[in-house]
């Protein structure tokens, strides 16, 4: 290297120089410097934010692609839960103030009668209360659904074979049913 750095500066070099010259260009460009090791929680920090990024969908497409050997899909533990509802979605639910405005919401919700854990004969407040829980629940219900027909969409392109073949190895209990009196 130091012998480079001679020729390159000799200014009675000529061609040789050019060379050199060239050669400590390419040596330079080619050069990568890594930045500080990072602690096992700023990884996670980083991952997190960019796994928010992109999305669950492709964060599972992604990880699929990372790890082809895993026997278990990462889509097999996504499940939908009240406590992770954002701020639309709840703010679409407390929209709902009656037992009526549930069902026009929600027309696939209706039952005859009373819907099993309503507080009939109780206090409007509670009734209330219950509605915008139950609108959450179905909201997320409707939600849960796109992700499992999407996760089932990406299975069949995965493996090429037909819907059926597919769905007849997912587990009865694993797609719960939307019935809104259950809680």
């Amino acid at each position: 290297m130091e012998m480079i750095s001679s020729i390159a500066r000799d200014e009675d070099a000529g061609a040789d120089r050019f060379r050199a010259l060239k050669m400590l260009a390419t040596q330079n460009t080619s050069a990568a410097t890594l930045g500080e090791i990072l602690s096992y929680d700023d990884m996670l920090e980083r991952m997190t934010r960019l796994l928010k990024a992109v999305g669950p969908d492709a964060c599972r497409v992604a990880y699929r692609r990372a790890f082809p050997q895993r026997k278990s899909h990462i889509d097999d533990d996504v499940r939908l839960r009240t406590d992770d509802v954002p701020a639309e979605v709840r703010a679409q639910a407390m929209k709902v103030w009656s037992l009526r405005g549930l069902y026009k919401q929600f027309p696939e919700a209706k039952r005859n009668g009373y819907p099993r854990g309503y507080p009939a004969g109780r206090s409007s407040v509670l009734k209330k209360q219950w509605c915008q829980e139950e609108a959450i629940r179905l909201i997320l219900d409707r939600e849960q659904q796109k992700v499992d027909e999407a996760a089932l969409a990406e299975r069949l392109a995965i493996t090429g074979r037909t819907d059926t073949e597919v769905t007849d190895e997912i587990p009865a209990d694993a797609v719960p049913a939307s019935d809104p009196g259950q809680s």
